[in-house]
């Protein structure tokens, strides 16, 4: 079978990858472990599409993308453990198992790696919106109001009916 070609954007990226899977498959906490996103395709758009996903598996397949890099702008960016906790929480119900120490030695090795290939990274705290409870849909009383004018408009026609009809 034929090799798939791809652009010099996605094969740039896709040899990221490999390097950072070669530098970081010692570094991942024990039972852990990291992934950096690769193009599908054979293009990212002439670059436009270059960001890569930090992937980071847990025991049972629980994943969660603890950050993000881009090739093309240099820069790297990174989730503190209070913003990966958050997720965690959010979407599989529970703590994470991963103790904080654990975490910010593998940020270390994230920031390690990103700076060897001149990228700065940056780590980044949870969104205010994010860290706050959502607050519960309010229900509408459009349907309240609806059944209100329907009683009414029976009521009146009741009264309408009583009075020309019965008392004729």
């Amino acid at each position: 079978m034929a090799e798939e070609k791809r652009t010099q954007f996605a094969m740039a990226q896709i040899d990221f990858a490999g390097l950072f899977a070669t530098y970081i498959q010692d570094k991942a906490p024990k039972g852990c472990a990291l992934a950096l996103t690769a193009p599908e395709g054979p293009s990212t758009g002439g670059g436009v599409q270059s960001v890569q996903h930090i992937t980071l598996t847990m025991g049972g397949g629980k994943a969660l993308v603890i950050g993000s890099c881009s090739t093309v702008e240099k820069a790297a960016e990174l989730r503190d453990f209070d913003y990966f906790s958050n997720l965690y929480q959010q979407r599989y119900g529970a703590a994470p198992a991963m103790a904080r120490a654990d975490y910010d030695k593998l940020l270390k090795s994230l920031k390690d790696f990103f700076s060897s290939q001149t990228m700065p990274s940056k780590v980044v705290a949870t969104p205010a919106a994010a860290s706050a409870r959502p607050e519960p849909p309010r229900k509408s009383s459009t349907g309240l109001i609806i059944l209100i004018v329907l009683l009414l408009a029976v009521l009146a026609g009741g009264l309408v009916y009583y009075f020309f009809f019965m008392k004729a």
